[in-house]
């Protein structure tokens, strides 16, 4: 799936990817804004998925599509995970607190481009590794949130938060991403208009005398 393939497609919102998918590109959902989840095969090679419909590389090293518009506000990202991809976690209106572990190395350009709510980010590491995190460019929400040092789980989740149920699922879900239906599908209709063949009715009114120009009318045409 290559680059951009399915980028800026904003109504979409579900994905299945099956297991004979070999390679996806990192801006293969790009600006994706109205994504809910996105599921791999358990039985690809190459990719996976969490619980909350999260794309990942098959070891978890490298998050490549968060699921935007899942109604999550609270994420924790898996401590595998080195590098945040490009717009990862880009137009996650919704995502309010993160939890980024300290093996992260890199964090991609606008990988939390318009994360408008987030506020607070909670880092197991210390000051000094945050500080050698390579953070790409436009990620002004993640730097300006407040940032937790050695944080915990426990601080993370603290007790005033309720993390929401993912049990409500929109039911748009876009099928097998790498079948393309035929373009002779039989479900495909070409609707025509009706040829019309009226014609303007034949008048057969001799010319008039030129000497009789005066007692002539023209005839309307019905």
């Amino acid at each position: 799936i290559d680059d951009y393939a399915f980028g800026y497609c904003y109504k979409l919102r579900s994905v299945t990817v099956p297991a004979d998918v070999t390679s996806i590109s990192e801006t293969a959902f790009y600006a994706d804004k109205s994504i809910v989840r996105i599921t791999v095969d358990e039985k690809n090679q190459h990719y996976s998925s969490d619980d909350y419909g999260v794309l990942f590389n098959k070891d978890k090293t490298r998050l490549i599509k968060y699921s935007v518009n899942s109604h999550n506000f609270v994420y924790a990202i898996p401590d595998s995970v080195e590098t945040v991809c490009d717009g990862a976690f880009y137009a996650g209106y919704n995502l309010a607190r993160i939890m980024i572990g300290d093996n992260v190395r890199t964090i991609g350009d606008e990988a939390f481009m318009f994360c408008e709510q987030l506020t607070d980010v909670y880092y197991k590491g210390t000051k000094e590794d945050w500080d050698k995190i390579s953070v790409g460019a436009d990620n002004e929400y993640l730097l300006k949130a407040n940032i937790h040092f050695n944080a915990t789980e426990d601080d993370f989740l603290g007790e005033d938060v309720a993390i929401p149920t993912t049990t409500e699922r929109p039911s748009i879900t876009v099928p097998a991403i790498t079948k393309v239906p035929s373009t002779t599908s039989s479900a495909e209709t070409t609707t025509r208009l009706p040829e019309t063949t009226t014609r303007l009715p034949e008048t057969t009114t001799s010319a008039p005398d030129v000497t009789d120009v005066a007692h002539t009318h023209t005839p309307k045409l019905v």
